[in-house]
C-alpha cells in the first residue's frame, strides 16, 4: 500500500528540522519538499493497512505536527486479486 500525505508543521525551523529528521529514521517513510508554509509531503509505503495506520498516526503524534492531512490512498492487493482481462 503507498499514501501519501501532507504533514502541517509549527512555523519554526528549528522544530521542522527536528520532524524531517525523525521521519528520516523511518524506513517506510519518505519525505518532499518543505514549503514555505511549512507543509511536509510525505510518502507511506506499508505492506498492510495497519502499517500505513500506525505511520500514519505517529506522524500526527509527533509534537511539532500541527495535522496530517491524507491526499492519496493506493491498494495494491485489490489489483492482485482483479481478475486479468486478456482484452488489451
Amino acid at each position: 500500500m503507498i499514501a501519501s500525505v501532507v504533514a502541517r508543521l509549527k512555523s519554526d525551523p528549528a522544530e521542522a528540522q527536528a520532524v524531517i529528521d525523525a521521519i528520516n529514521q523511518r524506513p517506510e517513510l519518505e519525505i518532499g519538499v518543505l514549503s514555505t508554509e511549512y507543509s511536509l509531503p510525505v510518502v507511506i509505503e506499508a505492506d498492510d493497512a495497519a502499517m500505513l495506520e500506525n505511520s500514519t498516526e505517529w506522524l500526527k503524534s509527533l509534537d511539532d505536527v500541527l495535522m496530517v492531512d491524507v491526499v492519496f490512498v493506493h491498494f495494491e492487493e485489490h489489483e492482485k486479486n482483479m481478475p486479468q482481462s486478456n482484452n488489451l
